[in-house]
């Protein structure tokens, strides 16, 4: 999906750099200590949600995106993924 949509994304990546190729982050989580993930979504169409996590030290670890959601069967408000990809470090 990444090399479809032309998206540089790669592990060890910093928040900046995130921040400048995918806008502000719409959420952010933190499980633990080390790391937080955060929640980006690009417009369309097709709409794209991003979720980063990125070490405290050490950039970007995780990263997994969704294209073209649409509504799960018998559930409108929940999205279903279309497409996904995965990147981890």
């Amino acid at each position: 999906m990444l090399r479809t949509i032309d998206l540089p994304v790669h592990a060890g990546m910093k928040l900046n750099a995130l921040r400048e190729l995918l806008g502000k982050p719409v959420k952010e989580h933190r499980f633990v200590k080390d790391r937080v993930s955060y929640e980006f979504v690009v417009p369309g169409p097709p709409r794209y949600k991003e979720s980063c996590t990125v070490l405290n030290k050490g950039g970007l670890t995780l990263y997994v995106g969704e294209v073209g959601e649409q509504p799960a069967v018998g559930n409108k408000s929940e999205p279903r993924r279309k497409n996904a990809d995965t990147i981890a470090a």
